[in-house]
This record gives C-alpha cells, structure tokens and sequence, in this order.
C-alpha cells in the first residue's frame, strides 16, 4: 500500500520540493521499504527528509521516498505498518522446528 505521493528520487532537488507539513514518510531501497516515519508541525516532512539526506541515509542503500499529509501522522504511519504487515506473512505464525538432539 503506497502513500499517497508518487516515488521521488531521494536527492537534495527532489527533496526540497517536499511539503512543509506534518505527515508520514517512508523511505526505499528500490522498491524495497527500509522505514516508514512520521513528521510533526515543527519537523515537517521536508525536515526530516533533510535530515535524513544530510546524515547520510544514501550510504545506507536510500534511493526513493514517498510522504503523506497527515495532521494525525502517528496514527496515519500505526496504519500504514498494519495494512504492510497484512501483506507479508509473520514469522511467528510458522512452526520452528525442534532442534537437533531435542527430544
């Protein structure tokens, strides 16, 4: 389930054309989600992609994000992690299989 914006590169031009506004963003590894956070009225959108870039996130394989306008952006990004989590299986529900030389 995608946020509502189309994919951006994550560089500094397409960064500085975000919203400065409170939301939640996510940040990709390709079309691989690496982390979804949430941005308030005094750290907007813009702000914390910025932040992001500036600290180095390139080095770490970032090279797309996505954001969403919210007022409510916790509660918007809890959403968003439980549609995500419908999608991918749990690892918790598959049975582990006993170890070796357990009886």
């Amino acid at each position: 389930m995608p946020l509502a914006s189309p994919k951006y590169p994550f560089q500094q031009f397409a960064i500085a054309g975000a919203p400065e506004d409170p939301g939640v963003y996510a940040l990709y590894q390709d079309a691989e989600i690496l982390c979804i956070g949430v941005a308030t009225e005094k750290e907007t959108i813009r702000a914390r992609l910025l932040a992001h870039f500036n600290g180095g996130a390139q080095r770490c394989g970032v090279t797309h994000y996505q954001w969403e306008i919210s007022r409510a952006a916790q509660l918007k990004r809890e959403e968003y992690l439980r549609r995500l989590a419908q999608q991918y299986p749990s690892c918790e529900s598959q049975p582990v299989p006993p170890a070796r030389g357990a009886s």
